[in-house]
Formats: C-alpha cells, sequence, structure tokens
C-alpha cells in the first residue's frame, strides 16, 4: 500500500496502474474496488462479497490496510513501474494509463519508481494485458 507524503499543487497526473481485469472490468487486488471514471470509490463501497474475488482481497485488519488512503487510487508516473508489479499479478493483469485529478498526492511505494495518486479518474485506457 502506498504511503501519502504530500499533497501537491498538480491538477491531474497521468499514470500507470496495476489491475485485475475480470469479465472486461477492471479491479483493484488489494481491495476489490471497480475502477470506473469519476470519484474513486473507499473500500466501504466496494463489490458486494458475492461478486468480489476473494483470493485477491486483503484482510482490512492487514498491515497494509492505510486509512489515509480512502478515496483516493494511485498510479506509477513511468510504465516501468508498473511494468515491475506486473507478474505478480497472475493472467488476469492488465496495465492501465489512468488520468487522475482532484487531490493529486505526492505517495511512497517504490523508491525507485516515482507515484501519485488521485481522488478522481478521469480517463482509463487499457495498455497491456497478461493474456
Amino acid at each position: 500500500m502506498c504511503k501519502l507524503i504530500r499533497k501537491t499543487k498538480r491538477q491531474s497526473f497521468t499514470g500507470y496502474k496495476v489491475v485485475l481485469k475480470i469479465g472486461g472490468k477492471y479491479y483493484s487486488r488489494w481491495t476489490g474496488i471497480e475502477y470506473l471514471c469519476g470519484p474513486v470509490m473507499g473500500v466501504t463501497e466496494q463489490l458486494p462479497n458475492a461478486n468480489r474475488r476473494s483470493s485477491f482481497i486483503f484482510d482490512p485488519e492487514d498491515q497494509y490496510n492505510n486509512p489515509d488512503y480512502f478515496g483516493k487510487t494511485g498510479a506509477f508516473k513511468n510504465i516501468t513501474g508498473a511494468r515491475k508489479s506486473f507478474p505478480f499479478y497472475g493472467n488476469t493483469a492488465c496495465i492501465l494509463k489512468m488520468v487522475l485529478s482532484g487531490e493529486i498526492w505526492e505517495t511512497e511505494f517504490d523508491p525507485l519508481h516515482k507515484t501519485f495518486a488521485g481522488t478522481h479518474i478521469d480517463s482509463i485506457e487499457e495498455i497491456q494485458t497478461a493474456k
């Protein structure tokens, strides 16, 4: 999970995110939320239990659950960061190019690959799939 560092003055940010693609929809491996254009859903607004892929969802009590990240999603500044984590997602992995806006935060995820988070998804474009 990313750590929020500081709020920026950016109006928007274009970045790359690794997600699960299931049934033509994009989901967070960690929270189960579906990625759609619009405000970022919080974990409490995730898919109903019957539709969740429970083997991919973390325990809300897990050490990596950061409540400060509620209503935000992060992305790598460069596609190389996303490609580095791509193999760990399995055969449903997908890399998205996302334009984020709203509150833009500098985040810390991987010291070698800069990341930012936003509260609104303006656009989603599929870049690469595992299949």
